[in-house]
């Protein structure tokens, strides 16, 4: 659910002007939810906006609408947003598959859609996505921050960028479409968090689906 005088506006609106749309949940565009303000945010005097990325295929779900999926009463994708907000994060921008063409893409559209200092950049199928954001509370000395799963893979969705560090490297790439997130952050100056797998678990199955549904969440 939003919050009062919190809404919906494509990528190409300037969150602080009237969009044809205002108020109507229009899936898949890039749209800023809420002022760009920052009481209660996690780092007193630093801006952070929240991407949530929404936009995925679903291939191993049968090309279902994962981030529609309910757990606990609320959509996967509310939960995330609800997290990033309780977390003090303003604005909060869901890409969807409107925006095609990969995860670098719609990070693209995302950034494109704020001005805040940094961003927490987010998948919307974690299913306890307050812990992600517990473990990027504090502000990165770098370029950004990166969740790393027990494996050592990188979790480039659960991170936390500075914007213009994340505006460079994609102006320095070119085309975002089909980029790979890994070529796009390999310049960036990175802390990687160590995270375990119950924190960064998300649904990429129906398998992982049903095992969310019978687990503890945030």
């Amino acid at each position: 659910m939003k919050d009062a005088g919190e809404r919906f506006a494509p990528a190409a609106v300037p969150s602080g002007e009237p969009s044809p749309g205002d108020g109507l949940p229009d899936a898949g565009l890039a749209r800023p939810e809420g002022p760009n303000r920052g009481e209660g945010r996690p780092d007193r005097g630093r801006s952070i906006a929240a991407i949530v990325l929404a936009g995925g295929a679903g291939s191993r779900m049968g090309g279902i609408d994962k981030p529609a999926l309910e757990l606990d009463g609320a959509t996967l994708l509310d939960r995330v947003r609800d997290a990033a907000r309780a977390s003090g994060c303003r604005p909060i921008v869901v890409v969807g598959r409107e925006v095609g063409g990969g995860p670098v893409a719609a990070l693209a559209a995302g950034v494109a859609a704020v001005t805040a200092v940094e961003a927490v950049v987010l998948a919307s199928d974690l299913i306890r996505p307050s812990r992600v954001l517990a473990l990027l509370g504090a502000a990165p000395a770098g370029d950004g921050a990166v969740l790393v799963d027990p494996d050592g893979r990188e979790q480039w969705l659960a991170a936390r960028y500075r914007v213009e560090a994340l505006r460079e490297a994609l102006a320095a790439l070119g085309e975002p479409a089909g980029a790979s997130f890994r070529r796009l952050v390999a310049g960036l100056e990175l802390a990687f968090i160590p995270a375990d797998r119950d924190a960064i678990a998300d649904v990429d199955t129906w398998e992982d689906y049903e095992r969310a549904k019978g687990a503890e969440h945030d």
